[in-house]
């Protein structure tokens, strides 16, 4: 047990994980979210107790997934058939099923093969546990509106009523489903979901975010769905318990997973022990065409400010990893030096308290307080008019203690405004630090404020807004976004209908 365990899944037992010096371990640790996972620094103190917490919550787990499934078949008429997997793991799936696909790493179940007119086109699923405001959110309706339409059938499911953004979403009548969760711990909405994609015949589903990628992987096990791609958007942050147990029991349910950042897919090799090959790393992108430099903004009007105001603002959810604590005693500081500086905050705090997400909005309601910011520090909210935002800063700040590739950075640099960011994830490969902007320390708050004070300067704001928005409209367009990862949904695809005894078309 010093160098392994066993985790019991789905009434059989499959090997979890090998305990290494630089591999993430999950530890029975008190934090303000509970039982987290940890780096032990070499240390395998408890190891033996874990062990046996996941083997309980692996069985359960599996009856979870059973009892989904096995529902999910009777309801459609079907009689349960019990496949081995690997190590024992046992699934439940139709006994249609003719093949497994499977490399070193990956064992999951496909549906089997059906000829299909070579025009016909693959129906895609994108998957994701809202449309609220959001990077991961935006990503799903930039995809689904411009994925090539000759060769996807694409459809946006959300597992919450909450779909702001599916007003910019082409076709939303048709192509929005929205099955909701009950509850956090809503079991029976896999069943659901399953029942969507097979109602859709679904082919290839993408999971968004961590409910959704869990739910979307079960989902697509019991519906037969050929291809399964994971997401991941960040890097370098403390696991939560229950993610950690979600992420190492679905490691086998899905194909490929599509990072944000180079960092990202580190982050996902070392404690998920995934290998480089399971991992694409394809970068944020951003319409250029709609984020673009504009003379005009009515923003400033509608905020009242002066003329001659030099307006510093950060763009994101109120989270923890955000640390707007670093940008308000920035602000603080800055004007000190620059008194005609104003400072503008947009985005909202997580629904339902989300990892705290309220509590920590109003402890920076406090900091701004206690700085005496009230009158030069405003609150936006969340805004549906993002390109006239950006154009009513002069500066754009991000100072995150962890990050992917952040979208706000490319937005702001697309609209010709000049950014200063923590150096944390992929942000100094994002930002040409000294040409586009500033990559600063993060925590850093004399330096933030040294950088952003620099930016008063009109001619330096020009040159470097400039560069930002050739740089972005090179490397981060959205083209390039969607060219990408629809080559990764038909490589994969491909190489699931190569596994069969038959290739098998583009559709059924």
């Amino acid at each position: 047990m010093d160098r392994e365990f066993l985790l019991a899944t789905s009434g059989g037992a499959e090997k979890g994980f090998t305990a290494q010096h630089d591999f993430l371990l999950a530890t029975v640790g008190s934090s303000e979210k509970g039982f987290t996972a940890q780096h032990l620094g070499g240390g395998r103190e408890g190891i033996h107790g874990t062990a046996i917490l996941y083997s309980v919550l692996g069985t359960v787990w599996g009856m979870a997934i059973q009892m989904s499934t096995t529902a999910h078949s009777l309801d459609m008429g079907r009689t349960p058939h019990l496949l081995g997997g690997s190590g024992g793991a046992r699934a439940m799936v139709d006994q249609s099923v003719v093949s497994e696909h499977c490399d070193h790493t990956t064992l999951k179940s496909v549906a089997p093969h059906q000829e299909a007119p070579a025009p016909s086109r693959v129906r895609l699923l994108l998957l994701v546990s809202s449309l609220e405001f959001g990077g991961a959110e935006r990503q799903v309706v930039h995809l689904a509106n411009h994925l090539s339409s000759d060769r996807f059938d694409v459809s946006v499911c959300s597992l919450s009523p909450f779909v702001p953004l599916a007003d910019d979403l082409h076709d939303r009548e048709r192509r929005l489903h929205i099955v909701a969760r009950r509850s956090r711990f809503d079991l029976a909405v896999v069943g659901r979901v399953a029942d969507l994609m097979e109602r859709l015949r679904t082919q290839v589903v993408h999971g968004f975010l961590f409910d959704a990628e869990m739910i979307g992987r079960l989902a697509a096990r019991s519906a037969q769905v050929p291809v399964v791609i994971a997401s991941e958007r960040n890097s370098n942050y403390r696991i939560p318990w229950l993610h950690w147990c979600g992420q190492h029991l679905t490691l086998s349910m899905f194909d490929v997973m599509i990072a944000n950042s180079e960092a990202g897919k580190r982050f996902n090799m070392r404690t998920l022990g995934l290998p480089a090959s399971r991992i694409k790393v394809i970068r944020n992108g951003v319409d250029t065409d709609r984020f673009r430099p504009d003379g005009s903004s009515t923003l400033r009007t509608e905020l009242n400010l002066p003329d001659d105001a030099f307006v510093v603002g950060m763009v994101a959810k109120f989270k923890r990893q955000k640390n707007h604590g670093v940008f308000l005693r920035m602000a603080r500081k800055v004007l000190e030096r620059v008194p005609n500086a104003w400072f503008v905050c947009v985005g909202e705090p997580l629904r339902d308290n989300f990892e705290g997400a309220e509590d920590y909005h109003r402890e920076m309601r406090e900091v701004m307080t206690t700085l005496g910011l009230e009158q030069r520090c405003l609150l936006l909210g969340n805004r549906a008019d993002m390109p006239d935002v950006y154009r009513s800063l002069n500066v754009a700040v991000l100072t995150s203690l962890r990050e992917g590739t952040p979208n706000v950075l490319l937005e702001a640099m697309a609209c010709g405004v000049p950014v200063v960011a923590s150096d944390v994830a992929d942000n100094r490969l994002v930002v040409p630090d000294k040409e586009a902007g500033f990559i600063v320390p993060p925590n850093d708050v004399d330096e933030t404020a040294r950088r952003v004070s620099e930016l008063v300067d009109g001619t330096v704001r020009k040159r470097m807004g400039t560069v930002g928005r050739r740089w972005v409209e090179q490397h981060f367009s959205l083209d390039a976004l969607t060219r990408q990862t629809q080559q990764v949904y038909l490589d994969a695809l491909g190489r699931s209908c190569n596994a069969q005894p038959t290739p098998c078309g583009a559709a059924s």
